[in-house]
């Protein structure tokens, strides 16, 4: 801990950093989902569900689209591309 500012070289910062209500909060929800293992079944499952109506719904206007979901992390481009797989794809995306 010495090596952290403002006694060491290193400054380490963030958001909830170091905040000991988020670090219980995070216990907490570490304990949950050990407690509970079909969480990430469900949320999947929900993610899918989610994923698929947004597809059906552009589908059916008509627009262009990609979309990039890992888990419940999902993005939708707007977009003639077949695939947005990096950053330089990402960004050429009007």
């Amino acid at each position: 801990m010495e090596n952290l500012s403002p006694l060491g070289p290193v400054y380490q910062a963030g958001t909830m950093s170091g905040n000991p209500v988020v670090v219980s909060m995070g216990l907490a929800t570490l304990k949950k989902l050990k407690n509970n293992r079909g969480y990430y079944k469900q949320l999947e499952a929900l993610s899918s569900y989610l994923e698929g109506e947004i597809s059906d719904i552009l589908n059916r206007k008509n627009i262009s689209f990609v979309i990039n979901r890992c888990g419940s992390m999902m993005t939708v481009f707007f977009t003639e591309e077949k695939k947005v797989q990096n950053y330089n794809d990402a960004k050429n995306v009007m």
